[in-house]
């Protein structure tokens, strides 16, 4: 111990004397710092080097490096007059990203220096005006240096970080400047501020973002690129950065880089409806388009958006994020909730704006400055005044037309709605070639004539030819001219129109996309969905390139993936749902050797969300009738269809977890588990199956303050008795149980144990599957930390009818006595639970299965509840032992029952006789909260509190304060009163003593006394 000066002795800190890193490098700085600053000081002392330990020498050496090799893909714009930025290279062959309201004052031609210390021509590629992205290309060379594009998803606050730009245009030697710095903040909005300019879910970084650094690249610490600096916040001190700018994220220009390099205008996402926020907190449909795709596939005004392109919304700017990322086009995956019932759906979303309109945005609209952002995302306006807009070199709003360089010129072709046609014919021919029929192209011109099976074991026979497509089904023959309108007989009926979307898929194969109608390249599109935050994990995201054909009164795209079409939608009707054909399973050479027309194994065809028909083709033909696939060259190896080799596919997901639990259970899952039974080790569906057999649905009362009406039960007796939680959904005079295969039962409630808050209801039924619990003599063992478990539930009331319940799979964190609150109270349960490390505490969670991997029941799911020590949310479960407890506790009388009815037709008593005021009765199922204590009366002399609630009258349960009046109206009179309460999370009883034979008048009816005792917090609920 030593002392600081004065009178205080300081505790040496613990980590002095010890060699850690980061203490090695804190002190190497403190001493460069230390002996930079006092050598005139010194300067009679013997000089020398200064030892500096060589972790921070290699970590300042990998700082250089990465800065280095950053720099080289760093682009200095500049567009003489119009002013500049900065820029970064993405390919080899050139192509940068940059701001739109960089390149829109430049125009189609601009130049750019690299840090080579050479100056190239630029040419405008695509524009995106509302996410403020543009793509140029670099000319005169392939291989450029460039940056590689991160997961921005995987970056979290505290990462180090750096820009790389031409701050103030400084860079006229072309040497970017580089500012290191620390990554604020993920996932922030940004409004427009007046213009269409919208920053989603942006980077919020505090490295320096000064004008001119805009369209620059922002990297993390390995030198990556994890997005595209934008605004900043400049605030009062002129325009210089203070620690607060944002970066477009890698992920949002990925989304929309295909239609970029398509020379297009890109348009944002819209779901056709607006959100607001209700009063509970939810994000709700406040207005919707009837005409829009997510009205057509169910969602209605007032509900509650959940999640959209799987990202949960919990706030309307969550809302905006999500959109603001997304291309119009894109199907996402929506879930929603209306009246406590979650909703599903894979919607198409709509674009914002016009081409027209997009197309005038782009050069017209003056553009946003860089400082149009403040520190504060919900702030509309800059504190700065707007620079005054420059003519614009080559921009549509110019009178006179401008001579581009020649080495721009023959990269620029201007079209309406495309930043620069030219590039979408170079995308376009990219993909044709990569699908064109290879071999003899004329040994596949005839006819096609393809057969096989349906679903359903039927046949089919389909034949499309350059005059006519026929179609045989078992409901009868169907055709389509192919050389009329396509939109004229959407045939077969009910398809949307299949025969014309195969018809244009042939033609596109054998004719490539330049004579098919008006084909353009419309960018890329997810495989499947779009798929979700990496969640940390750097897995590459996979996208198909998309073409659009606008031909004989339809539209089709076609999703090429690769080089094989695994997907086309055709609309005959703007409004109208598509036909949506998926190519599906191993694609195989058909036809004659040398033609190899590459086709899927089976067509499945889907319109309005229902599917058509799923067709697996047996039989190919081409023209003549010896043209067989069985006469393809053998050496021609199958190319497996996306969705059978996509990773996490659910056959791999089922090998999986049979493998870890046939090494984790070592064993068979006996008749608890309801598995094999049979000496084989039981797979995981075994086990799911025969737990989820033994799970409920229970649903009652709920619907105000956010709480629901359903939740869970565990079955564990054959004669129909249910654990599950004591909750507000037991408040119902008709409470329903439906069982795992769709049967429903009116459920009586037995019971409650309060302390640890699990009810007992029983089913009028016999010989019913059930958990089996331990009996009092049995000794029970916790299961230990990391075992691994599986949660089965109602959560969020998606299992309807026959529909299983939802299952959960993790491990137990911890065992640990419960310390938890539900807001101002703790709970009454003080035992030891299991912690989980997955989510639990979802609604309709609560009582539902928590089994190991044998299937055996070890507890029961709890609800909700936050930690007193942090005010985390806790997942948690009640162990199998304190579930039996309160069975047992319940069904012997030892925790209570029912409050009986009324004795006689006298009415409900009013607890102001014995001095009790409740809460005011606003809800079918108000708590028994007392609101207040009149003094002087039997309620005061017994130690009655506001907030207290009341839970039982002498042993027999009451839920709400219309219940506690009838239970006491059944007491006789001179009966002593005794109350259950809960006061600050503890159970308590109280004796009011004899009941008075005289009732008073109502509470609401007369003035409350002048001596009552006020609340102190108010009303609870």
């Amino acid at each position: 111990m030593k002392h600081d000066g004065g009178t205080r002795p300081v505790e040496r800190p613990a980590t002095w004397g010890i060699r850690t890193e980061a203490v090695e490098r804190m002190f190497a700085w403190m001493v460069a710092w230390v002996v930079v600053a006092t050598v005139p000081a010194i300067a009679d002392e013997p000089r020398g080097p200064v030892a500096v330990a060589p972790s921070v020498i290699a970590q300042e050496d990998r700082r250089i490096e990465v800065s280095a090799k950053a720099s080289q893909a760093a682009v200095a714009i500049f567009a003489g007059d119009a002013g500049g930025g900065s820029g970064v290279l993405i390919s080899a062959d050139g192509y940068a990203l940059t701001n739109f309201h960089v390149v829109q004052p430049a125009g189609v031609a601009m130049k750019c220096g690299l840090s080579d210390g050479r100056l190239y021509d630029a040419v405008l590629v695509g524009l995106d005006p509302t996410g403020d992205v543009a793509l140029v290309k670099l000319l005169g060379r392939d291989d450029f240096p460039f940056a590689e594009l991160a997961d921005s998803d995987a970056v979290r606050v505290g990462d180090a970080c750096f820009t790389a730009g031409n701050p103030f245009l400084l860079a006229t030697n072309f040497q970017p400047s580089i500012a290191w710095g620390i990554v604020s903040g993920v996932h922030r909005y940004q409004f427009p501020a007046g213009t269409i300019l919208e920053y989603t879910d942006c980077l919020q970084v505090d490295a320096a973002i000064n004008p001119g650094n805009s369209g620059g690249g922002l990297f993390d610490g390995e030198g990556r690129l994890i997005g595209v600096n934008g605004r900043a916040s400049f605030e009062k001190r002129g325009r210089v950065n203070v620690g607060v700018g944002y970066a477009i994220s890698s992920n949002q220009i990925l989304n929309f880089l295909g239609s970029l390099k398509g020379g297009r205008i890109v348009d944002h996402a819209t779901l056709g409806a607006t959100v607001a926020t209700s009063f509970d907190g939810k994000v709700v449909v406040s207005d919707i388009i009837e005409s829009s795709d997510a009205y057509r596939r169910g969602l209605r005004y007032d509900d509650e958006i959940v999640a959209i392109a799987d990202r949960p919304i919990r706030t309307v700017n969550a809302f905006k994020n999500v959109l603001g990322t997304l291309p119009a086009g894109w199907q996402v995956p929506l879930v929603a909730r209306r009246e406590g019932r979650r909703m599903e759906f894979v919607v198409r979303l709509a674009g914002v704006h016009s081409a027209v309109e997009l197309a005038k945005i782009a050069g017209e609209q003056p553009a946003e400055p860089p400082d149009a952002g403040k520190d504060e995302p919900n702030d509309d306006e800059s504190d700065e005044p707007k620079p005054k807009i420059r003519p614009r070199v080559g921009s549509a709003n110019q009178r006179k037309p401008v001579q581009l360089p020649e080495a721009v010129a023959r990269h620029y072709e201007k079209k309406l709605g495309f930043a620069n046609h030219h590039f979408n014919r170079v995308e376009r021919d990219r993909v044709g070639a990569a699908i064109a029929t290879g071999g003899n192209p004329d040994a596949a011109r005839g006819e096609w004539s393809l057969s096989g099976r349906l679903a359903n074991g039927k046949r089919f026979a389909i034949r499309l030819s350059d005059r006519n497509g026929t179609i045989d089904l078992p409901t009868g023959t169907t055709s389509v001219d192919a050389t009329g309108d396509l939109d004229a007989a959407p045939n077969p009926p009910g398809s949307g129109g299949m025969l014309a979307a195969l018809l244009l898929w042939r033609r596109l194969l054998l004719e490539g996309p330049g004579t098919v109608g008006r084909t353009e390249y419309l960018g890329t599109h997810p495989i499947g969905t779009t798929p979700p935050p990496a969640e940390g994990a750097n897995l590459p995201r996979r996208f198909a390139d998309v073409l659009v054909s606008y031909v004989a009164g339809v539209q089709a795209t076609f999703a090429v993936d690769g080089d094989t079409i695994r997907r086309i939608d055709l609309w005959v009707a703007p409004d109208a749902d598509p036909c949506e054909i998926r190519l599906e399973g191993t694609f195989k050479p058909q036809g004659a050797a040398g033609a190899a027309t590459w086709l899927p194994e089976r067509l499945v065809v889907r319109h309005a969300e229902a599917e058509f028909g799923s067709f697996t083709l047996e039989t190919v033909e081409f023209g003549a009738a010896g043209d067989r696939k069985d006469d393809a060259p053998a050496a021609a190896e199958p190319r497996a269809a996306s969705n059978d080799a996509h990773p996490g596919g659910d056959g791999i997901v089922r090998r999986l977890i049979a493998t870890t639990l046939a090494g984790l259970a070592a064993g068979q899952v006996g008749s608890e588990a309801g598995g094999a039974g049979d000496g084989r080790v039981a797979s995981a569906g075994d086990v799911v199956a025969g737990a989820a057999r033994r799970v409920v649905k229970v649903y009652g009362a709920g619907g105000f303050r956010g709480l629901e009406a359903y939740q869970s039960g565990l079955l564990v007796s054959p004669e129909g008795h249910v654990v599950t939680a004591m909750s507000t959904v037991l408040d119902s005079d008709q409470i329903d149980c439906v069982l795992d295969d769709g049967r429903r039962y009116t459920a009586t409630l037995v019971g409650i144990d309060p302390r640890r808050e699990l009810a007992v209801l029983s089913l009028d039924a016999e010989e019913l599957p059930c958990f089996e619990l331990p009996n009092e003599s049995a000794e029970i063992r916790l299961t230990t930390a990391g075992s691994r478990v599986f949660a089965l539930s109602n959560l969020f009331g998606v299992a309807a009818g026959d529909e299983r319940v939802s299952v959960q799979h993790g491990v137990v964190s911890a065992v640990v006595p419960l310390e938890a609150r539900r807001g101002s109270y703790e709970a009454v349960y003080d035992g030891d639970v299991y912690l989980l490390d997955f989510t639990v505490n979802n609604p309709g969670s609560p009582g539902g299965a928590l089994v190991d991997v044998g299937g055996r029941l070890i507890g029961i799911l709890g609800k909700e509840l936050r930690s007193s020590a942090s005010g985390t949310w806790l997942n948690y479960s009640l162990p199998v032992g304190e579930v039996a407890a309160a069975y047992r506790a319940i069904l012997s009388g030892e925790s209570g029952g029912l409050a009986p009815p009324p004795r006689d037709d006298s009415g409900p008593f009013d607890p102001i006789a014995l001095g009790v005021v409740l809460v005011p009765d606003l809800f079918d199922k108000t708590p028994p909260f007392v609101e207040t204590v009149v003094a002087g009366t039997a309620a005061e002399r017994a130690g009655l509190r506001s907030d207290d609630l009341v839970i039982a009258i002498a042993g027999r349960s009451v839920t709400s304060r219309a219940t506690l009046e009838r239970a006491l109206a059944a007491i006789r009179e001179g009966d002593s009163v005794r109350l259950t309460l809960v006061r600050d999370g503890r159970v308590i009883e109280a004796d009011l003593g004899p009941k008075p034979a005289i009732q008073p008048a109502k509470a609401d009816a007369v003035p409350a006394p002048p001596d009552a005792v006020p609340a102190a917090n108010g009303a609870a609920s």
